[in-house]
């Protein structure tokens, strides 16, 4: 039963952020613009900090990646034939609030421009993502728009994603809308200053003993033996944990920790 919750709340996950991605061009045909070439787009490299990165063309319609660079596996470890389900299932718990509201926010945002300032501004947050080794990396997404039609229909756009973990280590995302070649940036507090996420379900005394022992690598049973209680006790007590720490798994939990 646990198994089928987590998979219902990932494709959830998954679901919400399609939508908001699909509203950006709900009237193209899929087949609206030819194959892109990469190398004419290397130029908006220039807007993106020099950290280690890599990149993807996104498909708003199709919400898949068209292109994913083979650098995310210096990055990630992943190799570059994963898909976006694979790749949302491992952002953490605690940002998937903010990605959904700031791909939201952008998307409202870009409506109110002209079409012609549309590539004059890039999108701009963070969020923390688990690595192939089960460790949280934090994400510099950094997105020009590529595509779209005089209808404010957005097709493709580019995505740069930086590893910054060295650089902000805790925290929540931030978002910011940066503009270019003159345009005026806009920034957390204007974007979105009321804004707070849904916040973890405090652990009982039990369970924090229990998630202070897990943390120290002790198994169900010794922890059962030390606490005079059940193994049965304490696998309920871990599945409370998980659930309150918003984890799927106990990799993610210490990871988190």
């Amino acid at each position: 039963m646990l198994s089928i919750k987590k998979e219902n709340s990932q494709s959830e996950f998954h679901n919400k952020a399609k939508d908001i991605w699909m509203r950006y061009s709900s009237s193209l045909p899929a087949e609206a613009f030819e194959a892109i070439q990469i190398e004419l787009y290397k130029e908006i490299f220039r807007y993106f900090l020099p950290e280690k990165v890599y990149y993807f063309v996104f498909n708003v319609k199709e919400a898949e990646f068209d292109y994913l660079s083979p650098d995310i596996k210096d990055v990630l470890g992943f190799d570059n034939t994963i898909d976006t389900r694979y790749y949302l299932e491992r952002i953490h718990p605690d940002d998937r609030p903010y990605f959904l509201r700031y791909e939201k926010q952008y998307r409202d945002f870009v409506k109110t421009l002209p079409v012609e300032d549309f590539t004059k501004y890039k999108l701009s947050y963070d969020f923390r993502v688990m690595n192939k080794k089960g460790k949280y990396i934090r994400i510099l997404h950094q997105v020009s728009i590529l595509q779209y039609t005089n209808e404010k229909e957005i097709y493709r756009t580019l995505c740069v994603h930086s590893d910054i973990s060295h650089l902000k280590k805790t925290g929540t995302p931030e978002i910011a809308f940066i503009g270019m070649n003159g345009a005026r940036s806009i920034y957390q507090e204007e974007i979105c200053p009321e804004y707070k996420p849904p916040v973890k379900q405090p652990l009982t005394r039990k369970e924090q003993a229990i998630f202070d022992l897990i943390r120290q690598g002790k198994k169900s049973k010794e922890m059962a033996e030390m606490l005079n209680v059940s193994v049965y006790t304490i696998n309920n007590h871990r599945k409370n944990i998980l659930k309150k720490q918003q984890c799927r798994s106990l990799q993610q939990l210490l990871a988190g920790a």
